[in-house]
């Protein structure tokens, strides 16, 4: 396992397939886990999962796993979730 702060994450860059997944890998092994799996054995590739939140500062934690395929987490502070959709705000109700 490593870790990355956020201002160094051009690793990124690093490999040929980055898949951004709304699934954990380790959920179920299903037709993505298997394809990027048999991928990683010629290619690097990076699979990045939605975000954690945690009491601490940001970062990437990537793990690698069976088959060469790493996984990122981001791990972002609490409170950090994502903006709310305009259609849901307040204001819009009222007008």
């Amino acid at each position: 396992m490593t870790n990355f702060a956020f201002p160094e994450a051009g690793f990124v860059l690093d490999y040929d397939v980055v898949c951004f997944s709304p699934l954990r890998w380790d959920f179920v092994f299903q037709r993505p886990q298997h394809r990027l799996s048999r991928f990683a054995k010629k290619h690097s590739v990076l699979f990045i999962e939605e975000p954690i939140y945690i009491d601490g500062a940001a970062g990437f934690v990537v793990t690698e796993k069976k088959g060469g395929v790493k996984v990122a987490v981001p791990h972002l502070p609490e409170g950090t979730g994502p903006a709310r959709p305009r259609a849901y705000s307040p204001r819009w109700y009222l007008s």
